[in-house]
């Protein structure tokens, strides 16, 4: 008997399938793209509508088979079913997986949500990186960030926290601007949340490197507010779990309690440069000074808190560390109206990115390194 991962008519291809029996092998490849998921054996045509290959999720052996319909109703993808016994963790992995590829990749492939059942009780970390294009961003250019799916999940724990915690002081420095800090609630003084928005079950969350830097600092002070969101995300949320530990486990109410009366103040300052100050006071572990490039552009980040920009406009200034933000000034201290905020961020491998709008910095190692000229797409394009 198989296990349903998604039903019939969750799962659609713009495209018939079986013309091109190996694009819809690579396209069905890509679709299951995640560092925990391993292709075994790529997919063949097996029995009239159906795609079946084997993968492997963290170390259990999973066999999938895509179905799609008739060559009457179109040949397009319909429903994704695997093996029975497989576990609700890795059924879990694959729905998060498959839904968030169809989202964000141009494959050609609509996806329904996933119906919510509940959180789990574990969930694993990941560090997120550019390549992943994992994470659902806090905010959005497009958007106004009062209205992004990050400030609604903030908005509603927050809600959620003065219900439960009346007495208690509670901090929400996001409220009006995304603060660049890597915490977003702080409970008394003690216990800082990095509340993370979904619409979707998750196997894991995702941590930017300075939250992950944040969360080693301070250790049993830092906790994780998942907060499920409607289609209405101004509705009352379907469910909001709160995890602490290494690794994350979810905690209720009163262990919450239970940690605020166990815990000392946080010491925490948010990381700034001065000026004039060495790369070693200046830079936290996650950020390298240097000269970063993109296509059309260069940005140069001194040691001591200087910077020069060249491109369509030359500029200069100075620069501070805000969290997992570059903040550039002019030398009136004015923020740059052009590129103002720039995200700190990797490629996948070791190499430093800083992002924003559309534009993707690549930092040169060298005089003759090669900077692929990244942009915000995640396309290389030398």
């Amino acid at each position: 008997m198989e296990t349903q991962i998604y039903n019939t008519g969750e799962l659609r291809s713009t495209f018939p399938f079986r013309i091109d029996p190996k694009r819809d092998a690579e396209i069905l490849g890509y679709l299951l793209q995640d560092p925990d998921i391993h292709l075994q054996s790529s997919f063949q045509q097996v029995r009239q509508h159906e795609y079946q290959g084997e993968v492997l999720v963290g170390a259990e052996s999973v066999e999938l088979t895509f179905h799609h319909k008739g060559a009457t109703n179109g040949s397009r993808l319909s429903a994704l079913r695997c093996s029975a016994g497989v576990s609700v963790a890795a059924i879990r992995l694959l729905r998060q997986v498959v839904f968030q590829n169809a989202r964000q990749n141009t494959l050609g492939i609509q996806v329904d949500r996933p119906t919510f059942r509940a959180q789990p009780e574990q969930l694993q970390v990941r560090i997120h990186t550019h390549d992943s294009g994992k994470r659902e961003a806090k905010s959005s250019s497009s958007i106004p960030y009062q209205e992004s799916v990050g400030h609604a999940g903030e908005r509603h724990f927050m809600e959620y926290l003065e219900r439960y915690y009346p007495r208690e002081k509670i901090e929400w420095p996001n409220a009006t601007e995304e603060e660049g800090l890597p915490y977003d609630i702080l409970l008394d003084g003690r216990l800082a949340f990095d509340v993370k928005a979904t619409r979707i079950e998750r196997s894991h969350v995702v941590l930017s490197e300075p939250e992950r830097e944040f969360r080693r600092a301070i250790g049993r002070h830092h906790a994780i507010a998942v907060v499920t969101l409607r289609d209405d995300m101004a509705a009352p949320p379907l469910a909001i779990d709160l995890y602490t530990g290494v690794p994350l486990v979810r905690i209720d109410l009163d262990g919450v309690q239970q940690l605020l009366a166990d815990l000392p103040a946080l010491q925490y300052a948010r990381p700034k440069n001065s000026i004039p100050v060495t790369a070693a006071e200046s830079a936290p572990a996650y950020f390298i000074p240097g000269r970063y490039v993109s296509i059309s552009a260069t940005l140069d980040l001194k040691p001591d808190g200087r910077f020069t920009a060249t491109g369509n406009e030359a500029s200069a200034g100075v620069y501070e560390i805000a969290g997992h933000f570059i903040v550039l000034r002019s030398a009136e201290s004015q923020v740059m109206p052009i590129l103002g905020k720039l995200h700190i961020v990797t490629d996948g491998g070791s190499r430093q990115l800083l992002a924003t709008d559309g534009v993707m910095y690549l930092l040169r190692l060298g005089p003759d390194a090669d900077h692929g000229k990244l942009v915000w797409d995640g396309k290389k394009t030398n």
